[in-house]
C-alpha cells in the first residue's frame, strides 16, 4: 500500500461534496490512518463549486499537487473538467454524467 493515498472530490454547493468527503475521512480514521483535509466553497451558496482534497496516510498538507491525486470523485461533469490538472493516467477517477445548470442559465 502507498504511503499517501491523495483524493479529490469536486461538485457544486449542494450535492454533498463535503459529506461525502467527511464520510471517507471518517471511515479512514476509525481504521487508525491519518487524515488531512482542506475544503473550498466557491460560493457561499447552493450551486458554486465546492472542493475538497484530502491525504490519508502521513501528510501534513491536504492540497494535491498537479498531477497527483490517487482518486477523483467528480459530483458533475463541468466540475469535473475543471479538476482535470490534479489527475494523471494512473488516477482512478468517477464522474456523475448528469450535468447541473447553474441557477442563472435556468432563468433565460
Amino acid at each position: 500500500m502507498k504511503n499517501i493515498y491523495k483524493v479529490q472530490l469536486i461538485g457544486v454547493g449542494g450535492q454533498g461534496t463535503i459529506k461525502a468527503s467527511t464520510i471517507i475521512g471518517e471511515a479512514a480514521m476509525k481504521k487508525g490512518l491519518n487524515v488531512v483535509m482542506s475544503e473550498v466553497h466557491g460560493m457561499a451558496q447552493r450551486g458554486g463549486t465546492v472542493v475538497t482534497e484530502f491525504k490519508i496516510g502521513e501528510a501534513h498538507s491536504p492540497l494535491i499537487e498537479e498531477g497527483a491525486a490517487d482518486l477523483m470523485i467528480a459530483f458533475e461533469p463541468a466540475e469535473a473538467l475543471r479538476a482535470l490538472n490534479k489527475i494523471n493516467q494512473e488516477s482512478f477517477v468517477i464522474v456523475n454524467s448528469a450535468p447541473i445548470v447553474p441557477f442563472t442559465v435556468s432563468l433565460g
